[in-house]
C-alpha cells in the first residue's frame, strides 16, 4: 500500500476494510472478523444493499473536500462492491426525478467520472458507479501504485 494512501487512511480512521474499531468485541472468526461486526449485522437485518448505496454516496460527495480523497473512493469501491454482492432479485423502482444524480452531482459540484458515479447509483447500478469511481481514481494517477 502506498504510503500517501496509509496517511489519508490514517486521516479518516483507519483501514478500508474491517477496521479495529468494528472488530473489538467478542472472539475473531476465520476472517478475522468478529460475529457481531457492524456490516454483517446490518446486512443480517435486510438493510445491507441500501446502507452499502448510501455510503458510496456519502463517501463520493465527501471525497473531493475531506483531504482525504483516495481513501474516501476506496471505501466507496469497496461498499459498492459489497452492495453488489447483496443486490435484492427484484429492485424497487426508483423516482429519479425526485432527486436525480446528475443534479446532485452539481449541487456538490462534481464533474466527470465523480458526477457519473453519483447518477449511476441514483440509477441503482453500483458497477458502473464502481467503475466511474476507479476512472477518476486513475486520473488523479495513484491507482494501482501499491
Amino acid at each position: 500500500m502506498s504510503t500517501e494512501l496509509d496517511a489519508d487512511l490514517q486521516k479518516i480512521g483507519g483501514p478500508v476494510v474491517h477496521p479495529g474499531h468494528y472488530n473489538a468485541c467478542g472472539e475473531k472468526d476465520d476472517d478475522g472478523t468478529v460475529k457481531y461486526e457492524p456490516i454483517k449485522v446490518i446486512e443480517a437485518w435486510g438493510w445491507g444493499y441500501p446502507f452499502c448505496m448510501a455510503c458510496a454516496v456519502k463517501y463520493i460527495l465527501r471525497a473531493p473536500f475531506k483531504g482525504s480523497e483516495r481513501a474516501d473512493l476506496e471505501k466507496t469501491l469497496w461498499y459498492l462492491e459489497r452492495a453488489q454482492k447483496n443486490a435484492p432479485k427484484r429492485l424497487p423502482k426508483l423516482d429519479a426525478g425526485a432527486c436525480g444524480g446528475l443534479e446532485v452531482a452539481d449541487a456538490w459540484k462534481l464533474s466527470g467520472h465523480l458526477a457519473n458515479a453519483i447518477e449511476a447509483i441514483g440509477m441503482d447500478s453500483p458497477i458502473t458507479a464502481a467503475h466511474h469511481v476507479t476512472l477518476h481514481l486513475m486520473d488523479l494517477g495513484r491507482y494501482g501504485d501499491d
